[in-house]
């Protein structure tokens, strides 16, 4: 289940400030992976299966905590890696 916590109450003051200066001040959500988070090949692979299992780019990438165009990328890689490269023989001749 997804938790979001308040920085301010589980990070040590001076890892706080640190947070703040590298992002400038800007208030965002940071995502912290825990022990158990998928390695990004696995992520990926089951980015793919979710698709192939009909779901949608938009709730892939909220299950997955990604954005959708990264989910869009994943399957872009996905396709271009299973399509059949062009060889020596499918050149034109001369």
């Amino acid at each position: 289940m997804l938790r979001y916590v308040n920085a301010s109450r589980v990070l040590p003051p001076d890892v706080l400030e640190a947070v703040v200066e590298a992002v400038g001040g800007r208030s965002l959500c940071v995502w912290v992976p825990g022990r158990r988070c998928l390695s990004r090949q696995r992520r990926n692979q089951y980015v793919v299966s979710l698709h192939a299992s009909g779901h949608s780019a938009a709730d892939i990438a909220e299950r997955v905590l990604i954005s959708e165009r990264t989910v869009w990328r994943i399957l872009a890689r996905e396709r271009a890696r299973r399509a059949p490269s062009a060889t020596a023989a499918d050149a034109p001749r001369q």
